[in-house]
């Protein structure tokens, strides 16, 4: 996390944008090593690939994944609800109730309405953080406008995007930067403030933005105008800058560097070895190069290359012999450590064994939340972080629908759930939410999140408006027939 103080940009004409840049530099250079040990490629034309003395076994690419399915592989779930202090109350009558709940029902209709578009788009962008933050402790949404006014979530690149905060408690962010090339291979730095924008070249000299209109006519304008009142940009971002499988890099270097060993010796153990006695071969083993330096006989090694080729020896002496042996390789204490560094990998970064035999063997909810239970624990911290974004995203986005209509929709009437993407004991699943129901103790939509619905669906929810509508009427019976 990339921490100034407000003064640093208190005077737009004197940043220290050479100052800037390098310290951005420097977080970039370490997001772009962990996305490397996340890829294992040169670039994306190239094959993944790794030292000529490992072999690759992408434990990053494994964690980073089951990390971002866990988190992100469910959509968040945003509830509306009245703001507080207009919540029904026991003093009121039937008929404040029921005007207070067709004032819940009109502020859910109409917020929803607003929010729908972006809810969505952010549904998508959230994918893209996650795995970014998953991959380089860091991941981004940004918000902009376009040309017709309506409101657009996009997910940024972590790869060339770093965001500033402050030094309150709790960090807010202050400014934002984005570094990048063009063709010609000068670099660009886009300044992102509260209020405006800038650029600045190469050497760090202010430059013009092209700003295009419908024709495609273009002016050159300095900076430009931000009127969100907020920065523009949700980030999801580890405060030290950690990836989830950052802990365990050296211990994947050694299972690499082991599974490396094991197959040389068993290439080297496969091959049959030869021992002669009585034969003295030609060439000496050793000899000396220009250097002084002793090294091996290139003519020694080709007269022994030469007998690997032969089907036949002929041996001149009598008591000369040939035998051959088969030496026995025994691979299992590094077979064991291999497993050892395979667990230790696993769990330091939190994640479940996969290739555990007995993980799915088991499927009964409770075997299962003990073997999630590690990275449940993650999905805390990271739902921390992700909660505190979404509520940003609210917050801004809100106050631009009420600048734009003249409503005064509050953010903090939404609430976000995130719900966990993993394996479920479907039918024990939903016999609880049957049992939570029909016992009285939940109301229905609450009910159905227990079995693993989503009551926000339209089609449930229309089901639900059904079902309360009979049920209504046979309460209505019932009551006509005590009545008589």
């Amino acid at each position: 996390m990339l921490q100034y103080n407000h003064d640093f940009f208190e005077d737009r004409e004197s940043i220290d944008i050479s100052f800037l840049r390098q310290s951005c530099v420097n977080v970039l250079a370490h997001r772009e090593e962990l996305m490397q040990r996340y890829s294992r490629k040169e670039d994306a034309n190239t094959l993944m690939s790794s030292d000529t003395e490992r072999i690759l076994t992408s434990f990053e690419r494994y964690i980073a994944n089951i990390v971002k399915g866990h988190f992100a592989g469910k959509p968040p779930i945003f509830e509306f609800s009245l703001p507080r202090g207009e919540q029904p109350t026991a003093r009121m009558d039937d008929s404040q109730l029921n005007a207070v709940n067709e004032e819940l029902k009109q502020i859910q209709e109409e917020y929803k309405w607003y929010l729908e578009p972006t809810i969505e788009q952010y549904k998508e962008a959230f994918v893209t953080a996650i795995h970014d933050y998953s991959v380089v402790g860091a991941g981004y949404i940004h918000i902009h406008q376009d040309e017709k006014g309506f409101i657009v979530v996009t997910p940024g690149n972590a790869l060339n995007t770093v965001v500033i905060y402050d030094f309150s408690p709790n960090p807010e962010p202050i400014a934002y930067v984005r570094i990048w090339a063009d063709a010609e291979g000068e670099q660009f730095l886009e300044l992102t403030l509260r209020d405006e924008r800038r650029l600045y070249n190469g050497s760090n000299e202010q430059t013009p933005f092209l700003e295009y209109d419908l024709e495609g006519n273009y002016t050159k304008v300095m900076y430009k105008a931000l009127e969100w009142g907020y920065l523009p940009i949700i980030p999801f971002e580890d405060m030290n800058g950690i990836a989830v499988f950052e802990p365990a890099l050296e211990h994947i270097d050694a299972f690499e560097e082991l599974m490396y060993r094991v197959l040389q010796m068993a290439r080297q153990g496969s091959k049959l070895r030869g021992v002669f006695k009585g034969l003295t071969p030609e060439n000496e083993r050793m000899v000396y190069n220009e250097d002084g330096e002793q090294v091996l006989n290139p003519l020694f090694d080709q007269e022994m290359g030469g007998l690997d080729d032969q089907r036949w020896f002929f041996l001149p002496y009598d008591d000369a012999g040939l035998d051959f042996k088969n030496p026995s390789l025994d691979f299992g204490s590094m077979l064991e450590y291999l497993q050892y560094l395979e667990e230790l990998i696993v769990t330091l970064c939190f994640t479940p064994d996969m290739s555990d035999k007995q993980f799915a063997g088991n499927t009964s909810g409770r075997s299962l939340g003990y073997k999630m239970f590690a990275l449940s624990q993650y999905k805390t911290y990271t739902e921390r972080i992700a909660r505190e974004a979404t509520a940003r995203l609210m917050k801004i986005v809100t106050r631009r629908i009420n600048k734009n209509t003249g409503t005064s929709f509050d953010y903090r009437t939404v609430s976000i759930k995130f719900p966990p993407n993993q394996p479920e004991d479907e039918t024990a699943q939903m016999e609880r939410g049957q049992r939570a129901y029909l016992t009285g103790f939940l109301p229905h939509k609450k009910s159905l999140e227990i079995a693993g619905i989503d009551p926000y669906e339209p089609e449930i929810l229309a089901f639900i408006k059904e079902q309360e509508e009979l049920m209504g009427q046979e309460r209505g019976i019932e009551i006509r027939k005590i009545m008589r």
